[in-house]
């Protein structure tokens, strides 16, 4: 199985564009989904993507849907959309698997494209007050943007750790590099990878 994900911070106007752009890019088609009450809406054309965003209402996540040549299913990519509570922002997600070649270079270019509209790495903070820079994480520059002037902390799915696009700057931070996790032995001893 093939697959690929990438966890980024977006404004929810950007990912909307971020779609229309991969639609008509890429000849895709996307559903639109609200979990609760479960909702869905299919969208063909990428000109008529804000139209039915402004209809449907609140977006949970969009499935961009991929038909591959002979195929008779689509092959579905899934964009968690991050979740916006009063001044937070929940990180957003892009996954999919699939065991279908053709599908896999589609996705590839997909993630690609939402890389060039991303930066790599951010400044993530635990909950035990730790700080470390993370590479694999992405912004886009209105998350970035929106963080730096305050309107908007970033946080990571469920709302947990914070993030800052600028390194910590109040020198109180005790900054580590972030690492893997420890794993206990039968003992019960603590060693880390």
């Amino acid at each position: 199985m093939l697959s690929a994900t990438i966890q980024f911070h977006m404004l929810f106007d950007e990912q909307i564009d971020f779609v229309a752009e991969v639609m008509s890019r890429f000849s895709l088609a996307a559903e639109l989904e609200r979990f609760f009450p479960n909702t869905r809406c299919e969208v063909t054309s990428a000109a008529e993507l804000a139209h039915a965003v402004g209809r449907f209402g609140h977006v949970d996540c969009i499935w961009l849907l991929y038909k591959p040549p002979r195929a008779r299913k689509h092959e579905r990519f899934y964009l968690k959309v991050g979740r916006q509570k009063h001044d937070q922002m929940e990180q957003s997600h892009l996954g999919a698997d699939t065991d279908k070649a053709e599908a896999f270079k589609v996705l590839q270019k997909v993630a690609q494209h939402l890389k060039k509209r991303t930066t790599a790495g951010i400044w993530v903070i635990g909950a035990s007050g730790h700080v470390g820079f993370a590479k694999s994480f992405r912004y886009s520059l209105g998350a970035a943007h929106s963080s730096r002037t305050g309107m908007l902390e970033l946080k990571a799915i469920g709302f947990t750790q914070s993030f800052r696009v600028d390194p910590p700057g109040d020198g109180r931070d005790e900054v580590t590099r972030l690492k893997r996790p420890h794993r206990r032995t039968s003992r019960g001893d603590m060693h880390a990878w």
